[in-house]
């Protein structure tokens, strides 16, 4: 499966998602304000502190939990918040 690209829009109140080329996705995840979350299939663009907060968790279930049990969690609790 072909991996999906989202960009993250805000506009005063509103919040959205939407699909964005990987040609797009290499070029903004070299400006350093941007931040990526991969889950495999999908990327999201996400904001600074979100990036750090999975990142955190990530790395601390890496340490406690088998790799493959704890990148499955870590992913399923980040990508159901995006999503939903």
């Amino acid at each position: 499966m072909k991996t999906k690209y989202y960009e993250y829009n805000r506009h005063g109140d509103c919040e959205k998602y939407s699909e964005f080329t990987e040609s797009e996705y290499l070029k903004a995840r070299e400006d350093k304000n941007r931040w990526f979350i991969s889950f495999g299939d999908s990327v999201l663009e996400c904001e600074e502190s979100e990036y750090m907060d999975y990142f955190s968790e990530k790395n601390h279930s890496d340490y406690m939990l088998p790799a493959t049990q704890n990148t499955k969690k870590c992913q399923a609790k980040y990508k159901k918040n995006y999503f939903e």
